[in-house]
């Protein structure tokens, strides 16, 4: 799996263009000085999978910041570290079971119940 993380969304998005994930699934993660604090995936890879979740926090529009995480993630956008995990030889399904397994493992606080 290709690893990468990133210190802060500033640099994130400049990279992760420059990486090609619109073709990419997988899971991301958003750290908070070491805490994690959200687990989420990108499944659709017909819809730029991993570079359009995580780059919907950036985007000035409200699309991903309708619920209480996602606005956190945006009005502390520079000061979160962001990884990701691509997992392109995975399920949807898998990619999900992965997900649930993370967040029980480490109850980030913004993942909604």
């Amino acid at each position: 799996y290709m690893r990468k993380e990133f210190l802060c969304m500033k640099s994130m998005q400049r990279l992760l263009y420059q990486l090609d994930l619109s073709h990419s699934i997988g899971l991301y993660r958003f750290l908070e000085n070491s805490e994690v604090i959200m687990i989420g995936q990108g499944i659709e890879s017909n819809n730029r999978g991993l570079l359009k979740r995580i780059t919907d926090f950036t985007r000035t529009e409200d699309g991903a910041r309708d619920y209480t995480g996602g606005r956190y993630i945006y009005n502390n956008r520079d000061n979160l570290t962001v990884s990701f995990l691509v997992m392109n030889d995975l399920t949807p399904d898998e990619i999900n079971t992965l997900k649930s397994q993370f967040i029980n493992r480490y109850h980030p606080r913004l993942n909604r119940a």
